[in-house]
């Protein structure tokens, strides 16, 4: 009996040690976090109650995307992070005025990740704030507003039309649209791929639930990242952009090894048997409405087909015979939309070149590529005489090449 009293008195004793010895780890990482971390650290290995907190703390968004009531998720407004900027309506880029001054030619550009330009750091040199650059050279006075965001299906581009980008009161908006909406056919078995995208997508509402264990501590959490074992919860995809188990595009999504097959319910599925059983219907059917409300609203639609460039190891999928033949169906969707709703169209596929130094990855434009997007399309639009001469700012129009 007494050696049980003092096993369990040792026991206790180890016990106490343990819940003290864990209790000051966590209590040594809250205090490194909040008070020596630096700004990237923190976003790292913060909660997101921690995130929130210190956005009200210094008056500025530490993720770059914020959830949204109908989108899923919007650029977050007032985000900051080196030469990144959002402005307070969530766009990429400098204030808007609201409303529009009458003697301003105001361009949206609509679409995902090649819209938002991530390969490129600095705001002031993405595609859309070049185009602008480009237009007012020539002698325009034009406004062109960045209303991309990354991993933005024609869903979501739909929708922030119809609710953030109309309210700007645009004249034209050039969408550029697709890589996304491709890779969002691979959905198994058919029938979950569904017009409302509930195949490839689950609903934002992670707030409903309880956190996991790592929101409250902030020590596990930190190894758990460290280690590679779960992700910072400033990541979109930890909460704001999750999947559902019937998108089996992934791997393609998240830039890894491309396979050319799948493993879904005890069955490998094909590339070519995915994209066979689910067309690009509903991709035709949101760009086809976006047009239609753009024109009812005298707002000019200016379509452009994706580019891509092989030779990547990251978004390498771009090489499959496959995948090549699902983005010219994509490409051919864009261009018959166009033709069909009397929209204007630019072949940028056929005019951008597929060199290595033009992008950053596979899909992605680079600095350089994001000039030359800019030049071409600010070509095209001059070309076309689409800017009416009433918002010329000079006599004759600026050199432009």
């Amino acid at each position: 009996m007494r050696f049980l009293r003092i096993a369990g008195a040792g026991a206790l004793v180890a016990l106490a040690a343990f819940v003290a010895l864990c209790a000051g780890l966590e209590m040594a990482a809250r205090v490194y976090l909040w008070h020596f971390a630096s700004k990237r650290q923190f976003q790292t290995y913060a909660s997101i109650r921690q995130l929130h907190e210190r956005a009200v703390q210094g008056g500025t968004a530490l993720k770059p995307y914020t959830a949204h009531r109908y989108i899923g998720y919007i650029p977050a407004p007032n985000y900051a992070k080196g030469l990144n900027h959002h402005n307070s309506l969530g766009y990429r880029g400098e204030e808007i005025v609201v409303p529009k001054p009458k003697n301003a030619f105001r361009i949206v550009c609509i679409g995902g990740s090649t819209t938002y330009t991530p390969g490129v750091q600095d705001w002031h040199s993405t595609y859309p704030s070049r185009l602008e650059k480009d237009l007012r050279q020539a002698g325009f006075n034009v406004r062109v507003v960045n209303a991309g965001a990354e991993s933005w299906m024609s869903y979501a581009a739909l929708i922030n039309f119809e609710l953030r980008v109309r309210y700007l009161d645009p004249d034209m908006v050039i969408v550029s649209q697709g890589i996304e909406d491709t890779i969002g056919r691979f959905v198994w078995p058919p029938e979950a791929y569904r017009g409302d995208n509930s195949g490839v997508k689950r609903a934002t509402v992670s707030s409903v639930y309880m956190p996991g264990i790592f929101e409250y501590s902030t020590f596990l959490r930190m190894i758990l990242i460290r280690m590679g074992w779960s992700r910072p919860m400033a990541s979109t995809e930890e909460t704001l952009n999750t999947w559902q188990p019937t998108f089996v595009g992934l791997p393609l999504h998240n830039g890894k090894a491309y396979a050319s097959r799948y493993q879904k319910e005890q069955r490998k599925v094909s590339v070519r048997e995915v994209l066979t059983a689910n067309p690009p219907v509903y991709f035709r059917r949101n760009l086809e409405n976006l047009a239609v409300v753009a024109k009812s609203e005298h707002i000019m639609p200016l379509f452009a087909p994706v580019t891509t460039c092989p030779g990547f190891s990251r978004f390498s999928w771009v090489n499959d015979p496959a995948m090549a033949r699902a983005l010219a169906e994509t490409n051919t969707v864009i261009k018959e939309v166009a033709a069909d709703t009397g929209s204007e169209y630019f072949d940028l596929a056929a005019e951008f070149p597929r060199t290595k130094s033009y992008f950053c990855d596979g899909c992605h434009v680079s600095k350089k590529g994001a000039q030359l997007k800019a030049r071409l399309f600010a070509r095209f639009i001059l070309g076309h005489h689409l800017i009416p001469d009433v918002y010329r700012t000079l006599r004759k129009e600026g050199s432009f090449q």
